[in-house]
């Protein structure tokens, strides 16, 4: 399972980055995949300084400039479900 967020930068509060790694903690081999027009480096660091708080490996986390989003999402939204 891939979860996907492209949340702008002003939308990400801690809270909601903390309950979606418990969300990705809740369901094995899942990855999170995260666009983001802000600094890179900024979101990176936040995204996994939470997700070890909360356990979850920072392997599962997969970040993405917003021109690259299309080629890890692209097969997703394609496939037969």
């Amino acid at each position: 399972m891939v979860f996907y967020s492209a949340q702008k930068g002003y939308k990400r509060h801690p809270e909601t980055v903390r309950r979606q790694m418990q969300i990705l903690q809740s369901v094995p081999n899942s990855c999170f995949l995260i666009k983001g027009l802000s600094d890179q480096a900024v979101i990176r660091d936040a995204f996994i300084e939470i997700a070890s708080q909360e356990g979850v490996s920072g392997d599962r986390l997969r970040f993405c400039r917003p021109q690259l989003a299309k080629r890890y999402t692209g097969p997703i939204w394609r496939s037969p479900m």
